[in-house]
């Protein structure tokens, strides 16, 4: 979250979960789930999105190696 909107908007939405448990009378479990909630979709975004960066680079890769030999062969 800090790096999509910047610091300021981190601090009022942690300073908004804040209040938000306290004027619910919410303990500290609710913000430690949604915390736990927001890491975890993170961490499956960043996942697939390294599966996604490691399928395209193969397939430069392997494109680039194709050219290559036929660059080389063609003469």
């Amino acid at each position: 979250m800090i790096f999509e909107r910047g610091p300021r908007a981190f601090l009022g939405g942690t300073a908004q979960v804040l209040r938000q448990s306290i004027v619910d009378g919410w303990s500290m479990q609710h913000p430690s789930q949604f915390a736990s909630a927001y890491i975890s979709e993170r961490i499956v975004i960043l996942s697939n999105l390294r599966c996604a960066i490691a399928t395209f680079l193969a397939e430069v890769r392997v494109m680039l190696l194709l050219v290559l030999y036929f660059i080389d062969n063609s003469y």
